[in-house]
C-alpha cells in the first residue's frame, strides 16, 4: 500500500556572511526532522515539504558560528528565512614543525653536526659531502655490496633490505668496471639461447 506524498510548506532564503557575501556549502537543517540541504554558490537554499507548525532552522558551516532561525510554516505556503553567519575561528591542536638546515654555513650549528665533526676528527677520517652521517653509512654499505643483503642490512641497522638498496648502496667504480668487463659471460649466454 502506497502512502500519499508528504505535504508541507517550502522554506527558502539566502545565507551570507557579515559582509553581505553569499556563503556556499552552508547546511540548512530542521534538527528534529531528517531534512537538510546545502546552499548553492549564490548562498541560496530551498527546503521543500517542511511540516506545518513551528520549526527551527539550523544553519552551520565549518569556520562559522551555528545560527538558528525560528519559522512558523503554515500549510502548503512558501516563506523566506535568510541568515547571516558570523565567522568563528576553529582552534586546532598544536602543530610542531621541525626542520634541518642543509646550508653549509649553518650545518655546524646543529647539535648532531657537532657530534659528527668530533667523531670525524677522532676517527681521523676526511669529511664526506652530502649530509651528516648518511655519507658514511652510504660508503660503508657500498663497500659491502658483495655480501648478503640481509647480513649487511642487519649489521648496518637497517630494518629492511629495500631501504638499504634504495638509499645507501651506490654504484662503486670497481663494481661498475667489473660489470662492464664481463663480455665473455654475455656471449656465452647468448650463444646457448
Amino acid at each position: 500500500m502506497c502512502s500519499p506524498a508528504q505535504s508541507g510548506g517550502a522554506v527558502s532564503g539566502t545565507v551570507t556572511g557579515p559582509d553581505g557575501q553569499p556563503l556556499s556549502g552552508v547546511v540548512v537543517a530542521v534538527p528534529d526532522l531528517v531534512l537538510a540541504v546545502a546552499t548553492n554558490a549564490a548562498g541560496h537554499y530551498v527546503l521543500d515539504r517542511v511540516p506545518a507548525g513551528y520549526q527551527v532552522l539550523r544553519f552551520h558551516r565549518v569556520g562559522y558560528a551555528p545560527h538558528e532561525v525560528p519559522v512558523d510554516v503554515i500549510g502548503d505556503t512558501s516563506l523566506t528565512a535568510n541568515a547571516v553567519l558570523d565567522p568563528q575561528p576553529i582552534e586546532l591542536g598544536t602543530v610542531l614543525v621541525e626542520g634541518v638546515s642543509r646550508a653549509p654555513d649553518r650545518i655546524i650549528d646543529a647539535p648532531a653536526a657537532v657530534e659528527v665533526v668530533v667523531a670525524e676528527k677522532v676517527a681521523k677520517v676526511p669529511k664526506l659531502e652530502g649530509g651528516l652521517w648518511h655519507p658514511y653509512r652510504r660508503k660503508w654499505a657500498t663497500e659491502r655490496k658483495g655480501h648478503s643483503l640481509k647480513d649487511v642490512a642487519a649489521a648496518g641497522g637497517w630494518q629492511d633490505t629495500e631501504t638499504l638498496l634504495k638509499c645507501y648502496q651506490r654504484p662503486h667504480n670497481e663494481t661498475l668496471l667489473a660489470v662492464m668487463s664481463e663480455e665473455r659471460k654475455l656471449r656465452e649466454v647468448t650463444a646457448e639461447a
